[in-house]
């Protein structure tokens, strides 16, 4: 899914320029949107929130590692009863997400 959405950005190193892909507070809610996360106690406030939580106040690039927390957050979120393990909420928020996205995803290639 990140790869899917990401972006290419030129960072410099201490020894050279590198490449690394991120995505946007944008591709964020996109994904969340069309994935289905976005319903009941979940927003696109939400999504921001979480994403400013992980990343800090500047949302200008969602790099790998800082995408997996948020999804993270998100699952808490999504699925707020304290009796119910972090882990099974994120495999149940990834699992619904994933089969949407990959069901919308595929329409568009065939469109194209």
């Amino acid at each position: 899914i990140f790869l899917h959405f990401a972006k290419l950005s030129s960072v410099k190193g201490p020894t050279q320029k590198t490449q690394t892909k991120f995505i946007g507070l944008p591709d964020l809610l996109l994904i969340c949107k069309d994935g289905g996360a976005l319903q009941g106690n979940v927003d696109e406030s939400t999504v921001a929130v979480v994403a400013r939580n992980v990343i800090g106040e500047e949302i200008s690039e969602i790099p790998l590692h800082a995408f997996m927390e948020c999804l993270g957050g998100l699952a808490a979120y999504r699925v707020p009863s304290p009796f119910i393990p972090l882990d099974k909420k994120v495999d149940h928020v990834l699992s619904h997400l994933l089969a949407t996205l990959r069901v919308k995803l595929r329409g568009r290639s065939e469109e194209r």
